[in-house]
């Protein structure tokens, strides 16, 4: 590790792809990837990633520290526009100790995913993954482009390099297709080493929103039970993309 000398300037594009243990992994421009502690000010800057975009906006994130392999481990779902219409997503897994990349394997999306039932993610919206004692990261994901609001959760193992999914509560789909309903924003977190995702429900015609929260019990027979219950508040003045769930979620919790 060394110690940061460098200047953080207003060209560069930073995005946090994960946090664990105090340590911060992040992303600069042009293919650059850090793992930071800022108490002692080291880093660690790791290898480029071999990935075909030089920004994370195609890319789903994980990072996190795994104790069956008493290493910490970063991985990158990238998402890939090709010109046959498809699209592809490549996987890359990177850990501390051995400091390269690994890419785990190439899937086409469209016809050979190894996910069930086929889901096409949210990948126009990158997302640093939740990660649960379990050792796996999770990310809000969609069945396919028709679908208008995320409906599953995507599972990745970071042990074993798998994956699945686990289904968001029925109940806030049923919401989802209420007519009243424009749509619903998901946002993911862990409380008491549990997986909870947020949902802030967007109506149509008046400014009552909606929010609440539900936490998984269970994955096995998948159970949600509600953490906190549907609160109604007036929706400010501001376009969808402004609103922060994620802020909403921590003045709850």
């Amino acid at each position: 590790m060394s110690k940061i000398v460098h200047r953080y300037r207003d060209d560069h594009t930073l995005f946090v792809l994960g946090c664990c243990n105090g340590l911060l992994c992040f992303w600069l421009s042009a293919r650059i990837i850090c793992v930071w502690n800022p108490i002692t000010n080291e880093y660690r800057r790791l290898p480029n990633p071999p990935v075909v975009y030089s920004h994370p906006g195609q890319c789903l994130s994980g990072f996190g520290y795994v104790p069956s392999l008493d290493d910490y481990k970063l991985v990158l779902l990238e998402f890939i526009n090709v010109d046959d219409g498809n699209n592809l997503i490549r996987v890359y897994s990177y850990t501390l100790r051995c400091n390269e990349w690994e890419l785990i394997r190439v899937v086409d999306d469209m016809f050979d995913s190894p996910f069930p039932d086929n889901p096409l993610y949210n990948y126009f919206c990158p997302q640093s993954g939740v990660i649960l004692p379990n050792s796996k990261s999770h990310w809000v994901a969609r069945q396919n482009y028709k679908t208008r609001d995320c409906n599953l959760i995507l599972a990745f193992d970071l042990v074993t390099d798998t994956s699945n999914t686990v289904k968001v509560p029925e109940e806030l789909l049923l919401q989802s297709g209420e007519p009243s309903m424009k749509r619903f924003l998901y946002c993911l977190s862990n409380i008491d080493d549990k997986l909870c995702i947020a949902a802030h429900g967007i109506r149509l015609g008046d400014c009552t929103d909606s929010l609440q929260v539900w936490k998984l019990e269970r994955f096995i027979n998948v159970v949600w039970f509600t953490f906190h219950p549907p609160t109604f508040f007036i929706a400010p003045n501001l376009n969808v993309g402004e609103l922060n769930t994620r802020k909403m979620m921590g003045s709850i919790v």
